[in-house]
This record gives structure tokens, sequence and C-alpha cells, in this order.
């Protein structure tokens, strides 16, 4: 009976050790908030135009700035399926990306900042529209 106790003991407090040490590689994950802004370049374009979005993101708090990969949807808004899809780098500042055609009709365009699991930023997103019209 000491024998079982001894070997229930002996996993449980190898056990709590895991767990107590493993999240000890990152300091605070995910613990700063970050506003993203996604604006059209210009709201109506043709069909022969590439669509153009600006994108800009900054933390809530501190001086540091959030880099990720930053996904592009373009979704169509009648339908609400997703016609384009596009991912992109992001290293801070505004940056402007560029979309394949579109064909006619009305879009809503989904930006969505994807942090590394390491950062200590957020992931945020922003909706920009754009139409598509002779």
């Amino acid at each position: 009976m000491k024998t079982l106790s001894a070997v229930i003991t002996a996993f449980l407090v190898s056990a709590v050790l895991l767990v107590v040490s493993a999240p000890a590689h990152a300091a605070y994950p995910k613990s700063i908030s970050s506003s993203c802004s996604a604006t059209s370049s210009k709201l109506y374009i043709k069909p022969s135009t590439a669509p153009r979005v600006a994108f800009s993101a900054t933390a809530a708090a501190g001086n540091g700035t959030p880099t990720g990969t930053v996904k592009v949807s373009y979704i169509r808004k009648s339908t609400g399926k997703v016609v384009k899809l596009y991912k992109r780098s992001y290293s801070g500042g505004v940056r402007v990306y560029t979309g394949p055609k579109l064909g006619r009709g009305s879009y809503v365009v989904k930006v969505v900042l994807m942090t590394p699991s390491t950062s200590v930023f957020k992931n945020c997103r922003d909706y920009a529209r754009q139409i598509v019209r002779r």
C-alpha cells in the first residue's frame, strides 16, 4: 500500500512540475490588444481595375508595432460568398494591398491581421467596401 501511494505521489508531483514549467517560454502571449484600419483606395472601380485596400494596425498600449500575416477576403455582398482570398505579410505602417480583378457587383472586403503565436499582440480585423461597376 505504501508503494502504491508513493508512486501516485511521485506521478502527481512530476505532473505539477511539467504544468508549471511549460508556459515559461512565452511572456504574456496575446496580451496587448491591437486595432486595425482598412480603407478602399477607391469605392467605385471598373472591372478592368485591380482593387486596392490600404491597411494599418496599431497597438492599444505601448510603442510596439503589431506584425504578422494579413488575410484579405473579398465577399460578394448579395450572396455572402468569398470570391477572392489572398494573404500578404505585414511589418507595420500603412500598406496598400492590390488584389485580383473582380467582376461587377458590390463587395465587402474583410482584412484580418494574424499575429504569430509568440507575439504579445492580439489579432484584429476591419472591413471596407468595394463596388465594381461599368
